[in-house]
Parts: structure tokens; sequence; C-alpha cells
């Protein structure tokens, strides 16, 4: 049994607050509460006594008749903590707190969160809110937001915004077929996490899938830890907003939570297997097909229009998304011109209009069709269907309803999925509503229903991948003493107040993980150097060494392709010139040509844990922003897939002719970057840049280690 069951499947519930006044939710629960069902007892408190709507009514928590599991506490928020104090004392495990008036209003709403915190955490009373629309738990008769009219189903809510969960109910009763399991609005999470109500609905037996929006997450690492276990059996799909630096800014007013950089944030929600959807109206969409529809492991989307401008619009909408159209069959082209003529054009998009105006019936046959071509995972039906009876003729309506069951069947025999957009959607006539009798979600806007395809064929090809069993491993790794030396070395320059190391320490720091570094020589002297660029031979590059100069070549103290012992004396002479505080000088061998550069870096997010960067790298990087992320650990061929994310990918697979990079070396050199963080923990911040990918081997030419108290 878990402990938000006194929460979420109360036995008995009091109404803190409870009023006479019909337009208070003090008041709006109880009959909403009657009409859910809830066959618990229901107790109200207000000092006032008396009697609401038949029941009686307690002056006080403490004059309770007998104890109860659930508070609904209605009153201001100046008063909750003393409520909460009197929950404890008679025994009450759990507490719904809807009011305003905390953390998200600024510095006196924070000190009244603290003092309820200190509640909490003294007492152990377990609190959802404050700042919340209140729960919902349809299947257990649950009503304790006040909407009426609310359909019982297997969707549940998991949301930071009232208005978005009144949205999303409205349209779950009026627009579908669906109905609503559970929803938890965990407004400023002053106790119960987001997390833990997500743990708590991927066990539910009347939950089969979780849709979730989010201004941003307190405890981010602990969502994808949960997300990566529920998505795994139970879809979760979520609206993000925050996005922007306006949007983050709204976000801190709206439940005083920070958010952090979003591409970090997305990257992990993938690898936990969460579905991300940027608009309001493909929450639902995508939600709903993920619920009712299995597409097939492998394939793309077949895309079935009536109209030639629909389905070029849908092409776009898929490909733009990442999703490719299926490459049909000449097996499946010769069927479809059985159905549809000779002289039809068979292609992805096929059209069907013309023929389907007059037999609507064409539809169920295209589609049986497609969905035995192997490369189809998913069918997007776009365009007119359920509205050819309202449009042409009415006598079609029987067809129409007849096409919607065959479509449905067709996909299910062969374990594809079936999206259907119609331009009659909002109408739901009797055709589009056989549909989502047979589990199919209609969609009005053709993007959403694009971007529901697009998850279903994500989802098939494969769910949660982090974490992972087992992470790779550096290709080198040098003895444990050096490791040991290394990693001591950097904790005392931490310990001694500093926030960077110097790059021979880091290339030292990062050699003893088995990131591969280029040959170097620390010089402090003109003679030095020389002397170095002569043991190395032909040109040799001359770097500042300095603590107070992270970003060398802005600080000009980069010098490239030098040559012979005058121009490395009078390298070395230029950049002591510029630099005060100079430690030396770094002269190393210049290196052939790379395949490609990269940068390789991981940083600790403060609400993540440990990230890897993989991107374009050389001095660019900041002009390309081609940049993937993932939150550690990743499992083996996880870099190669951020490799084949980037912008620049080309490059790292030969283009024009020039050899493949070295994907296992790139693999390893990430390996030891990614321990050198996780080892080391005084580390906040590697970055190699760049590091040279060749057909065989790589080198790491440049490195930057950040340590804690770095800002």
């Amino acid at each position: 049994m878990s402990e938000l069951d006194a929460l979420l499947r109360p036995r008995s519930v009091v109404v803190v607050g409870a009023s006479s006044d019909p337009g208070k939710r003090g008041y709006q629960v109880i009959p909403a509460l009657r009409e859910a069902g809830f066959r618990g007892e229901v107790h109200l408190v207000n000092p006032r006594g008396g009697e609401i709507l038949g029941l009686p009514v307690a002056p006080s928590i403490g004059a309770l008749p007998s104890a109860v599991d659930l508070a609904l506490v209605c009153t201001p928020a100046p008063t909750v903590p003393g409520i909460l104090e009197e929950c404890a004392a008679r025994g009450v495990p759990g507490a719904v707190v809807l009011a305003t008036g905390f953390r998200e209003i600024g510095k006196d709403g924070a000190a009244l969160e603290e003092r309820l915190r200190d509640v909490i955490q003294r007492t152990g009373v377990r609190v959802i809110g404050p700042n919340t629309s209140g729960i919902l738990n349809m299947t257990h008769g649950l009503n304790l937001i006040g909407a009426r009219d609310v359909r019982s189903g297997s969707v549940a809510l998991l949301l930071q915004s009232g208005n978005v969960a009144l949205q999303l109910m409205t349209e779950i009763t009026e627009r579908t077929s669906a109905g609503i399991s559970v929803c938890v609005g965990v407004g400023n999470e002053v106790d119960v996490g987001f997390h833990e109500v997500l743990d708590w609905m991927g066990r539910d037996p009347g939950t089969s899938a979780v849709l979730m929006y989010a201004d941003a997450f307190r405890e981010p690492r602990a969502l994808l830890e949960t997300a990566s276990r529920v998505s795994r059996h139970k879809p979760v799909v979520l609206l993000g907003a925050g996005r922007t630096g306006e949007g983050a800014t709204a976000a801190r007013s709206h439940t005083g939570a920070m958010s952090g950089p979003h591409d970090v944030l997305a990257a992990g929600l993938a690898q936990a297997g969460i579905t991300e959807v940027r608009r309001s109206d493909e929450l639902l969409p995508v939600g709903l097909s993920l619920a009712t529809q299995a597409a097939a492991a492998r394939g793309g989307v077949a895309i079935l229009s009536d109209g030639g401008g629909h389905g070029v619009l849908a092409a776009d909408a898929l490909i733009e998304g990442g999703t490719r159209l299926s490459d049909l069959a000449g097996a499946t082209r010769d069927a479809l011109r059985e159905v549809l003529g000779p002289r039809a054009a068979v292609g992805n998009p096929v059209d069907v209009g013309g023929p389907a105006d007059a037999d609507p019936t064409v539809f169920a046959r295209v589609a049986e069709t497609l969905a035995t071509d192997p490369d189809v995972a998913t069918i997007l039906v776009i365009g007119l269907f359920g509205g050819y009876h309202l449009r042409f003729d009415p006598a079609l309506e029987e067809a129409e309803g007849a096409a919607a069951r065959g479509m449905a069947e067709a996909a299910r025999r062969a374990g594809k999925g079936l999206v259907v957009h119609s331009m009659y959607a909002l109408r739901r006539p009797s055709p589009l509503r056989a549909l989502e009798e047979e589990g199919v979600p209609v969609v009005a806007s053709l993007d959403a229903a694009c971007t529901a395809a697009t998850a279903l064929v994500r989802r098939a090809a494969g769910r949660a991948t982090w974490p992972p069993p087992t992470a790779p491993e550096p290709a080198e790794r040098a003895d444990e003493a050096d490791v040991a030396e290394a990693a001591g070395r950097t904790r005392e320059a931490a310990a001694a107040g500093r926030t960077a190391l110097t790059e021979p320490e880091a290339r030292r720091l990062l050699a003893a993980f088995g990131v591969p570094m280029v040959e170097a020589e620390l010089c402090t002297s003109s003679e030095e150097a020389v002397a170095a660029s002569e043991r190395f031979g032909g040109e040799v590059a001359v770097k500042v060494v300095a603590r107070e100069v992270l970003h060398k070549t802005e600080a000009g103290g980069v010098v490239l392709g030098v040559r012979g012992p005058k121009a490395v004396r009078e390298a070395f002479e230029a950049i002591r010139a510029r630099t005060p505080g100079l430690e030396g000088v770094l002269v190393s061998p210049m290196l052939p040509e790379p395949v490609a550069e990269v940068l390789v870096g991981a940083r600790r997010d403060p609400g993540l844990g440990p990230v890897l960067a993989l991107g374009a790298g050389g001095v660019a990087v900041e002009l390309l922003h081609d940049v993937v992320h993932r939150v550690l650990p990743v499992g083996p061929g996880e870099v190669s897939s951020m490799a084949r994310a980037l912008k620049t990918a080309a490059l790292l697979f030969g283009h024009r002719g020039a050899p493949p990079a070295d994907l296992s070396a790139l693999e390893a050199a990430a390996a030891g970057v990614a321990r050198c963080l996780a080892e080391v923990t005084v580390v906040t911040d590697v970055e190699v840049n760049p590091l040279f990918l060749y057909s065989d081997g790589a080198r790491a030419v440049d490195a930057r280690v950040l340590l804690e108290g770095d800002s």
C-alpha cells in the first residue's frame, strides 16, 4: 500500500472551511463528491458549526467524531500551518491545500511556505499543494476539484495548472469518448512531488496513460528516474512550458520553481521515455493515440488523404518532425491500383479523392492494403472522412460508419497504428464516434494528428533508454595511482579556492581517465619552448597557461602553425606581453587535418545531475550552436546516436568522399570525460574542444576543467 493512498484513495474526507455559499469551494465539493459516487464518510469543519446540505458541521478538526484519511483545506493561506497542526493532532495523515499566497507571490509568501514545510516535516502529514486546483479519482468516486460532468475513464492528468486541467477535462468530455481516471494538481509541491504522483499513477490499475503539464520541475532527475519506470508500460506525455526566457520568468511567478535550459531537459525527457509535445492542442491527441494504439516496431507513416494539399502538408509536417514516410512495396502499389484504378497515383501520400466521394468504403480497402505493407508502422488518415454524408449525400453515412470500423479493424489485425484527422472532428458525426468507440482518436488539427503519428512511431521503435544497465568504458585508462594522484591534486586545487584547472592540470586529469590527449610540454621560458618544438619537429602550437585565462583564443593566447626557433620565441614573448600572471606556455605538435572536430563536455546540472554534451567543435562552437545533450549515465552506442543527431553529422559519416570518423574512439573519449566528472566530485564542468576525430582514433587538442565555486 502506497503512502499516497490516503491522499488519492481516501476512505473518508473532511472539508476544512466548509461553506454554505454555493460560490465557494468549501460548498461545491460536497455535491461533487455525491455526484461522483464517493462511498466514504464526508465530514465538514467550520467554527460556526451548524449544517450544510444535510451534513453536520464540526467546529474544529479536533471535534470530529472519527478518524479521517484526508483533509481538503479551503481556508486562506495564513491559516494553513495551524490547520495542519490540528490534522496531525487528530491523526489525519494527508491534506490537499487549495490556498494561493505562498512562494508564488514573493518574499512574504515564501516565508509562509517555509513555516508550512516545517510543520509538514515535524508532523509527517503528507500534503498536496498549496496553490493547487485539487484532486480527482473517478474510479474511487473522489472529486475534490469541483468540476461537474467529468466522465470516468483511464486517462490520468498530472498538472501544475488548474486552467490546463479544466481545459483537458472539458476537451475529453466534450470532444472524445475517453474519460479520466485520476487528476492531480500538484501546485507548489511543498511536500508531495510531481514524481511521487507519477509513480503512484504508474502503479494505478485504472490508468492506461498519463498526460502532464508543467512549468518547471523541482526535482527533475527524480522525475526522469520515475518516468523511465512508468513509461515502459504506460505512455507518459508532457506539455512543458517555460522553454523561453520569458516563459521561464512566468513559470517562477506561477509556482516559484526554476526552469533550466530546455534543450538539456528535453534530452532527459526523451531518454526517460516521456513524449514531449510543444502545443496545447497536441497533448490530448498524442496521449489518447499512445493509450489506444500500437504501431509496428519498424517502418514509417503511410498517409491516406482525399486531397493533394492536405497530403503535402502532412508529409512536410512528418518529415520536419523527424519521421519518415513509408516506402510502399511494389505489391502494395499494385494492390492499391486494383482498388483505385490502373491510372491512380499510388505513392505516399495515397490520394483517394474522387473515388471516396461516391464510396467512402474505399478508405477501409486502402487502409487494409496499407496495413499489410512491411514498411508501414502507422496509417495517418487526413481530410474529409466522417463528413462525406454531410458534404455530399446523407445516404453515405452508413458507408462511412462501415469504413470507420473497417479501418480500425485492419490496423488492429495488422498491429499497426491508426490516427485520423477530420475537418468534421469538432462536430463528431456518427462515423467519427464509431472510430472513437473502436479506440481510434479523431483529431481536429492536422499538425496535431501528424504529431500523434510521429509519437506512435517513436514509441514503437524504442522506449526508455535511461538509465542504461551498463556504461561504456574509456579505451585506455592510466594506472590507478595516476588517477589517484591527478584526482588528489584537483581536490587540493578546489580546497584552495580555485575555480578552474590550468590546461596542463586538466590534461593530466583527463589523460588519467583515458581521454587521448595530444602530446604537450609546459615551458616557462622561450628557451624551453624552442627545445620542446625541436623535440616535436615540424610546426607546433603555442598556448598560454595562466590561472586567470580560460578562453585562450579570445585572450590572444594561442599561436598556431609556429615553425622554427625564431617564430617560437616570438610567439612566447607575444603571449607573455599580453598575459599578467603567466605560468608558461604549452607547446604541442600540430596535428594532421582531422575528419571532423567535435566538442565533448560534461557538467553537473543543478537539477538533472551529470549531463553529457556533444557538439560541433573548434572556435565556431558558439556560432553554430550545434550541440546535443544526454543525461548521464549513457549506454553503449548512445554517443554515436548523439553524433547522428548533430546538424553537422554528415561530416562524421563520410561527407563528400571523406572517410568516416572513428565513432568507437569518440565513444571512448566521451566515456573518459563522463568518468572524470563522476569520480572527481569537486569537478563541475569538463570540456574537450576540439577533439580531433580521425578514421582511426582521436586526439584531444584542448581541455578545460571547472571546479566547485565557479559561477
